[in-house]
């Protein structure tokens, strides 16, 4: 993974990411390096607070919440609103060439919720929150918006399809280059 994102990949993290070895033993820390993820394990554990965008990813994503079509309204339409989240998150200590992109925020702490850093000629986003858990749970109006948004930020081409209708259709793609094709599944 490390040498693939050094020589200018791309990679998506959440959560508790590499937390548990092969045998699904807890590790004290990730089990991807520091270096390469771009902060350090503090703790992890449940969590409620608001989310907060920065200014600049705001900029960035708020074309993409309002060309998303899941949701009729952007949780962040009004410049950088927070809105709720609820569950795991791990609360992480950034390094100093590390970017934060948004915040989670409750009544004691602010923790970074979203991170940029970049590794060699790669570049990684991290989201400490289980977005994808909080996604199929509670159906947060912004996870979907950032995931796609940091796939596109690491990814070095445009994605092969990309696909606007609503949530309940999955849509899945690969390349067959033998046969000259792109499969597309609509579900």
């Amino acid at each position: 993974i490390e040498k693939f994102v050094h020589s200018g990949g791309g990679l998506v993290l959440t959560d508790d990411t590499s937390s548990l070895d092969g045998l699904g033993v807890a590790r004290p820390g990730f089990g991807l390096t520091e270096e390469l993820i771009g902060c350090q394990r503090v703790s992890a554990g449940e969590i409620s607070g608001q989310v907060r965008l920065a200014s600049d990813v705001f900029e960035a994503v708020k074309d993409v919440f309002e060309e998303y079509q899941i949701y009729d309204i952007n949780p962040f339409k009004d410049n950088y609103k927070y809105s709720p989240w609820k569950g795991p998150f791990v609360k992480i200590k950034v390094a100093d060439n590390t970017k934060v992109l948004a915040y989670l925020e409750t009544k004691e702490e602010k923790w970074p919720l979203v991170i940029s850093h970049k590794y060699g000629k790669g570049q990684v986003i991290y989201f400490p929150a289980a977005i994808d858990y909080t996604l199929f749970n509670d159906a947060t109006p912004w996870a979907p918006p950032l995931i796609a948004w940091a796939v596109r930020e690491v990814s070095s081409k445009a994605p092969p399809v990309e696909a606007k209708m609503p949530s309940i259709v999955s849509v899945t793609a690969f390349d067959q280059p033998k046969k000259r094709r792109l499969v597309v599944h609509l579900l």
